[in-house]
């Protein structure tokens, strides 16, 4: 399959650690940086952006355009992708990407790090 599309990073999460500790150590801090060592164990849940921007529904037209997030979740880890990787971070989809109940199934066959702020 030749899709590919190129999407910002706007936030990612390690969800593979529980919202407590998320919380006491902050969720891009380096206590929840999961070291290479550990990436079979992590999980980043990412909020992306396809830079495409729509009117809400029932709005004033001349009101502003927001953006909404696709999310994806890693199914196995993206080495150069952790919680630390900053918001405007660039990434190359290559198809085929499996969509399962509207999140994006992501992993190293199908995401290509550009970088990016």
């Amino acid at each position: 399959n030749d899709f590919r599309m190129m999407v910002q990073l706007e936030e990612s999460v390690d969800v593979s650690t529980n919202a407590e500790h998320r919380a006491q150590n902050g969720s891009t801090s380096s206590a929840s940086f999961t070291n290479p060592g550990m990436y079979s164990k992590r999980c980043l849940k990412m909020a992306l952006c396809d830079g495409v921007s729509t009117s809400e529904p029932n709005s004033d037209p001349a009101s502003a355009t927001f953006v909404r997030p696709v999310v994806g979740v890693e199914t196995s880890p993206i080495p150069s992708l952790s919680v630390n990787t900053p918001g405007g971070y660039k990434l190359l989809l290559l198809g085929p990407v499996e969509v399962s109940m509207g999140v994006l199934l992501l992993g190293p066959e199908n995401v290509q790090t550009l970088g990016g702020k």
